[in-house]
């Protein structure tokens, strides 16, 4: 009787998440203690008041239309400029639609309190918006924008050009749960499908991880070209040409980490892509062929 075995034919993980607004202070101090960088983008104070105002108008059919800076005289003597919008009431005609602007709000990027005014109107706190709580917050869709860099980062690629969803090869499973794991304790939903090794799968994958190594071996080389002239200028001073040089080796070791790149997406299929073999035989004959330009 034939015994039934079960095997883990898997070559990563498909990676994908679900974001949401974050604090910017938790979503850098996050990055700090995994060792990642990523310029998140905060909610600026413009934005801030549009997102308040929507909170409020818009499932009552009003829009919201940005309007011309509002200037607002402070005790110091100087003018603060404050970004504003207007709420706009909508009414369907018979030929077209008819806007009436009803009121004017502004928020005062110190306080982020907002105001409004009624057609030109006096000066009204508009306590009923609060933009505040968007303060040093990050959107959902721009945090999620942070964690695309954050999985490239860790070794991840983009499996589809128009979808969140990346390839982890097996060996970058370990630090990509320790990133994960992080991130879920300020509210991220993550999700992982593993990989299995079949020849469609690893022909997916080896497309779209070749065109990124593709384009970061060429920037690569782009900059060891700028080395080489500096290097081969008679008018390179001898300083100019040692920083040069320490660039040009730091950038060689680059070159060979896009091939063990390559190498380690190549053991998690076993053998069905040789994208090793591809890239790293393009980085040869590039190199190659940058020596010889150098050399005459």
């Amino acid at each position: 009787m034939q015994r039934e075995i079960e095997i883990d034919m898997y070559a990563g993980g498909l990676v994908f998440w679900k974001a949401t607004m974050t604090a910017e202070a938790d979503l850098s101090k996050a990055c700090e203690e995994l060792g990642l960088r990523v310029n998140w983008m905060a909610i600026d104070e413009r934005k801030g008041l549009e997102l308040a105002l929507r909170d409020q108008y818009i499932r009552q059919g009003k829009l919201i239309r940005a309007a011309k800076p509002v200037e607002v005289a402070r005790p110091d003597g100087t003018v603060q400029l404050c970004p504003s919008m207007v709420v706009v009431d909508e009414s369907l005609q018979d030929k077209a639609n008819a806007y009436e602007c009803s009121r004017c709000y502004w928020l005062d990027p110190l306080t982020w309190l907002v105001y409004y005014s009624e057609q030109g109107g006096s000066a009204e706190d508009a306590g009923h918006i609060d933009a505040a709580r968007y303060r040093g917050q990050v959107q959902g869709s721009h945090v999620g924008i942070g964690l695309e860099k954050i999985v490239e980062q860790v070794g991840g690629y983009k499996l589809r050009d128009n979808a969140r969803i990346y390839y982890l090869p097996q060996t970058r499973m370990d630090r990509w749960n320790e990133v994960a794991a992080r991130f879920e304790s300020l509210g991220m939903t993550f999700f992982r499908a593993n990989c299995p090794a079949d020849s469609e799968t690893a022909a997916a994958v080896a497309d779209n991880a070749a065109a990124e190594l593709r384009d970061r071996y060429r920037q690569i080389l782009d900059l060891i070209a700028a080395q080489e002239s500096k290097l081969s200028s008679s008018m390179t001073s001898e300083t100019v040409k040692a920083t040069a040089q320490r660039k040009r080796a730091d950038l060689l070791t680059e070159l060979e980490l896009v091939k063990a790149e390559a190498a380690s997406i190549d053991q998690s299929f076993r053998g069905l892509i040789d994208l090793a073999g591809e890239i790293g035989g393009e980085i040869d004959s590039a190199m190659a062929l940058a020596i010889l330009t150098t050399a005459s």
